[in-house]
């Protein structure tokens, strides 16, 4: 039975340390924060439950709260009555759960901080039209399949006989699939450029959205997002990143991107592992093959995010990602075992009317029924009495 939770809770009703601890920054490893950077699942030492559940009782029986904190501070562990469980496991049956991790967590990670996406202040004043134009044009039309300007010689009607010169991008009619074949990036990549500017700069982000709206999104998918930067849209939910990276992102990026430059390669080699290791995370079928082409498209990613950009270092979600393979070998598809249904819930919660009295409507539709038994009791027949009938509605 899988226990799955965001990050936080999982930590706290566990009894685990949190993620920004230094020394136990991982519910899974023993890994400490120090060593991040280490993007090998081999290397990873795995916390042992019999020493858990040992460590746990021992901060149970302790006899104050001083040697409570010692054994936390030391070993990162907390009492949780979860450690009782005999049938459960408290480290292997506790899952990363995908939509915070990779969705709202990698995904926004590498949108904000690696590629440093522009903030919507910056873009209030559009540029110049001329400035549009260039960037529409050599998007669309490279310079060795631009048309040629037309010249006084030529300015008359073409004839009839010639066909219209038909210009295309310059990309490579391969599948999209995420997991393709045809997509193998190089075995040892050399990142002797790093880069340090702002790659989602001004300009980029001009280009994303000129073409946002020209994509025919199917009816299925009602969280495309209109407009990429700007304020006014609000806050990304999870199916935003996902339709963006999955969808949208490579849409307009790759034909601006393909091409034989080092620096583009190398910027989308790096785009393309994390959109194949995020839709093969969130595949509705798993398969040990699926499994083993998530570790290597997540380690590629790991490793060439290292290269590219190493003055913004990893985050703890990024680790937690090299423990996605073990919950998809155990507990099967994420459908299954992810918290998009409970997140969901808890907004239709959040936005029911409860005129500002939250948690008191189960006790307040009690106290009602208790006053309208009271208000009908006098014109009901003598002795007909339903007051025994009340306990079961408290």
């Amino acid at each position: 039975m899988p226990f799955f939770a965001d990050l936080p809770a999982c930590r706290r009703t566990l009894g685990l340390a949190g993620f920004s601890s230094h020394l136990h920054m991982c519910s899974k490893c023993t890994l400490t924060k120090q060593k991040i950077n280490l993007v090998d699942h081999h290397l990873l030492h795995k916390r042992c439950n019999v020493h858990h559940q040992r460590t746990a009782f021992q901060a149970r029986d302790a006899s104050d709260f001083a040697s409570c904190q010692r054994i936390f501070k030391s070993e990162g562990v907390r009492y949780s009555k979860l450690c009782e469980l005999e049938y459960w496991s408290l480290i292997d049956d506790h899952v990363i759960d995908p939509m915070h991790n990779l969705l709202l967590g990698a995904l926004a990670w590498h949108c904000k901080r690696f590629w440093q996406m522009t903030d919507a202040d910056n873009i209030k004043t559009h540029p110049p039209a001329d400035e549009a134009l260039t960037l529409i044009q050599d998007a669309t039309h490279p310079p060795e399949l631009r048309p040629p300007s037309p010249t006084p010689s030529n300015s008359g009607p073409p004839a009839a006989s010639v066909d219209p010169p038909i210009f295309s991008l310059n990309i490579s009619l391969q599948s999209t699939e995420p997991d393709d074949s045809s997509f193998q990036p190089p075995d040892k990549p050399e990142y002797d450029a790093p880069i340090t500017g702002a790659i989602f700069d001004r300009a980029l982000l001009l280009y994303v959205n000129q073409r946002l709206p020209r994509i025919m999104i199917p009816t299925c998918i009602s969280r495309a997002i209109p407009v990429l930067g700007q304020a006014s849209y609000g806050t990304l939910k999870a199916d935003n990143w996902r339709n963006l990276f999955t969808i949208q992102l490579p849409l307009c990026l790759i034909p601006l991107w393909n091409s034989k430059d080092s620096y583009t390669t190398k910027l989308l080699n790096n785009f393309a592992d994390l959109v194949s290791m995020v839709n093969l995370a969130l595949k509705r079928k798993m398969s040990a093959d699926i499994i083993a082409k998530y570790r290597k498209h997540n380690r590629a990613y790991l490793e060439s995010s290292l290269g590219l950009f190493p003055d913004r270092p990893l985050a703890p979600n990024h680790h937690m990602s090299l423990h996605i393979p073990d919950s998809l070998e155990r507990f099967g598809p994420v459908r299954a075992w992810w918290t998009f249904p409970f997140e969901r819930l808890m907004g239709q919660v959040i936005k029911t009317c409860h005129n500002n009295r939250i948690g008191l409507s189960s006790s307040l539709m009690c106290h009602c029924i208790v006053i309208n038994s009271d208000c009908i009791q006098p014109h009901r027949p003598a002795g007909d009495n339903f007051s025994h009938h009340l306990p079961a509605f408290c």
